[in-house]
This record gives C-alpha cells, sequence and structure tokens, in this order.
C-alpha cells in the first residue's frame, strides 16, 4: 500500500515538473513542422529518463517500465519525424529536379522552335532570291529578244530602204533613158523637117 502512494507521489511530482515546459511549449510557433514539436519530444524523453532513473533509485519496477515505454514511444516519434525529413527532403529534390526538367525541356523547346524558325527564314530567304534571279533571267531574256527584234526591224527597214533607192534609182534610169529616146527622136524631127526645108528651098531656087 506504502509503495503504490509513493508511486503516486512521485508520478504526480513528475507530472507536475514537466507542466512548465509544457506550457512553455505550448505557445512555441509553426505546430509540428517548426521547433514545437521537436522540444516537446526533447522534454518527453527528459521526462521518460527521470521516470526510469527516480523508479531505479526507488526500487518501483512500474515507474521504470513507464519510463521505459515513454522513452520508446518518444524515440519512434523520432524515428517518424526523421523519416518524414527524408521523405520531405527526397520529395523537395524530386520537386526541383522535375522543375528542373521542366526549365530544361522549356529550354530545349525554345531553342528546337529557335532553330526551326531560323530554317524557316533561311529557307524563305533563299526562294526570295530564287525569284530574284529568275525574275533577273526573265528580264534578260526579254531585253535580249527586245533586242533582237529591234535589230530585226533595223534590219528589215535597212532592206526595205534599199529597195526602195535601188526602185527609185531604177525608175530614175528608166525616166533618163526615156528622156534621152525623147531627145533623140526630136532631134531626128528637127533633122527631118530642116532637111525638107533645105530641099524645098532648092527646087524654088533652081
Amino acid at each position: 500500500m506504502a509503495s503504490r502512494i509513493r508511486h503516486r507521489v512521485v508520478t504526480t511530482w513528475l507530472d507536475v515538473a514537466r507542466m512548465p515546459a509544457d506550457l512553455a511549449t505550448a505557445f512555441l510557433p509553426n505546430g509540428d513542422r517548426g521547433p514545437k514539436v521537436r522540444i516537446q519530444l526533447l522534454v518527453d524523453k527528459v521526462d521518460a529518463g527521470a521516470r526510469t532513473i527516480v523508479g531505479g533509485l526507488l526500487g518501483d519496477e512500474e515507474l521504470q517500465a513507464d519510463g521505459a515505454r515513454r522513452r520508446a514511444a518518444a524515440d519512434e516519434r523520432v524515428e517518424a519525424l526523421r523519416l518524414r525529413d527524408v521523405a520531405e527532403e527526397k520529395k523537395a529534390n524530386a520537386e526541383l529536379r522535375v522543375e528542373k526538367a521542366r526549365e530544361q525541356a522549356k529550354e530545349h523547346a525554345g531553342q528546337a522552335q529557335r532553330e526551326a524558325k531560323q530554317a524557316i527564314d533561311k529557307v524563305a530567304q533563299q526562294a526570295e532570291q530564287l525569284e530574284e534571279r529568275v525574275e533577273q533571267q526573265a528580264d534578260e531574256a526579254e531585253r535580249k529578244v527586245e533586242e533582237a527584234r529591234r535589230e530585226e526591224l533595223e534590219r528589215t527597214d535597212k532592206a526595205t530602204k534599199r529597195a526602195r533607192l535601188e526602185a527609185v534609182e531604177e525608175k530614175a534610169e528608166a525616166l533618163d533613158a526615156e528622156a534621152a529616146a525623147l531627145t533623140a527622136a526630136d532631134e531626128a524631127e528637127r533633122l527631118a523637117d530642116a532637111a525638107a526645108s533645105a530641099k524645098a528651098e532648092r527646087k524654088q531656087t533652081g
């Protein structure tokens, strides 16, 4: 009976002893993701150790067992926190890798888009240059055709003028010949008339 009372007294004293720490941690910020939970675990470990030590000194096996259970529970919570921290770190690293991969993919997509645009611009430029060359060749061909046509017209005009000149010259020669013939005929007729007049005059005088 006495040991039971002593056990309750010691347990109550230990509970009262940790109350200031519990009250202090209750006002810590950030909930279970800040310093609050870790300080609470520290308080739990100290409390568990104190129960184990006092139970050993007093020969209170129940208090020792209670301290051992509390220490095991605190260790489990510490391990859970460690695993959670590891998981969160892995998650953060994975998110960082995903974000990095997304940025790289975006950069590669942008690079591919720039290269595609450059290729399109190059093809467009080549097409424009080809069109200019075709237009230049067409203009050159048209110029040569026009030049050949003009030369042909000039040759035709010269031939026509030459033919006309030859026709004029031939006509002039014909007119000259005709004029000469008329002149000869007139001269012959004049001479005949003169001869007749002379003959008639001789008859009159004879």
